[in-house]
């Protein structure tokens, strides 16, 4: 029993390692799937509130249409470039909106690639220390 001893402990300290790779790889895809789902999320906050400028958009554009139309005022000329550089404000708002989702949901996708390699690198490296841990016992005690 006494001769098998370091063996054991050289196969104990052998599957801990690979077990920590293991373990490092299964959390580093939890935070990838945890980045993912806030990716989504934040893509599908910005689309709902582009949504909301796009009909605030709309309501605000009828006013300034029918305010326009109750004073007298025709919708071409001065008062139709009025409306078209609001509507061109709105516009922009609602694409900056869109954007800005985009940018965040692209920076968590990002993150999630990053735990995924970082996870894969951590289960390699794992499960070579422990090679590496298993053949130096085996050399040491051989």
């Amino acid at each position: 029993m006494a001769q098998a001893l370091p063996f054991i402990l050289a196969g104990v300290s052998v599957g801990s390692k690979i077990f920590g790779g293991i373990q490092a790889k299964k959390t580093a895809e939890q935070q990838a799937q945890l980045n993912e789902a806030q990716a989504r999320l934040a893509s599908s906050e910005a689309n709902r509130e582009a949504g909301r400028k796009t009909e605030e958009s709309r309501k605000f554009l009828a006013r300034q249409k029918m305010s326009f139309l109750a004073n007298g005022v025709g919708l071409g000329g001065s008062a139709g470039f009025v409306l078209e550089d609001t509507a061109a404000q709105f516009q922009q708002e609602i694409d900056a909106i869109r954007k800005s989702g985009a940018a965040r949901a692209g920076f968590l996708n990002k993150e999630a690639d990053i735990s995924r390699s970082t996870g894969r690198a951590s289960l390699v490296s794992g499960v070579l220390e422990g090679i590496t841990s298993g053949a130096k016992s085996y050399a040491m005690f051989n």
